[in-house]
């Protein structure tokens, strides 16, 4: 008798821990998927995308512009990308951020490739890719 009550005891407790563990996770989850098929759509080989080191960074709150008269939040997501170049070869882990607006009610993510950067350490103007990558990635 005092096992069963022992093993439902533990029981409980394993699912009231998985449920409010997996909240966090699920949104986490979500986010960071957003932003690996956002930038995927950019590469040449969208399959051959290895991610690493994958983190949130700030969150930036733009001014309304729309008609509801709402900001808009955005949450940075960066990291480490390695994908294969033309040759068929991977081209090494290149620093990475792209902008994600994370809708929480619905729990939906958002990537907006069109506020996001490669960064491979051979632009013309690395001070300012750095200057982008500490604006948009601290925490």
């Amino acid at each position: 008798m005092k096992k069963i009550i022992i093993l439902c005891i533990c029981a409980f407790v394993g699912i009231f821990d998985f449920a409010f563990a997996d909240s966090t996770l699920n949104a986490e989850n979500i986010i960071f998927n957003a932003a690996k098929s956002g930038l995927a759509e950019s590469l040449k080989d969208p399959d051959s995308a290895k991610f690493k080191e994958l983190y949130i960074g700030k969150k930036r709150t733009f001014p309304a512009d729309n008609e509801a008269n709402e900001s808009t939040d955005v949450l940075y997501v960066y990291g480490l990308i390695n994908s294969k170049n033309s040759y068929g070869g991977y081209s090494g882990y290149n620093m990475f951020y792209i902008g994600i607006l994370y809708l929480s009610d619905v729990k939906k993510a958002i990537s907006i490739p069109s506020d996001s950067f490669i960064y491979s350490g051979q632009e013309d103007d690395s001070v300012a890719a750095e200057q982008l990558f500490r604006e948009r990635c601290s925490k």
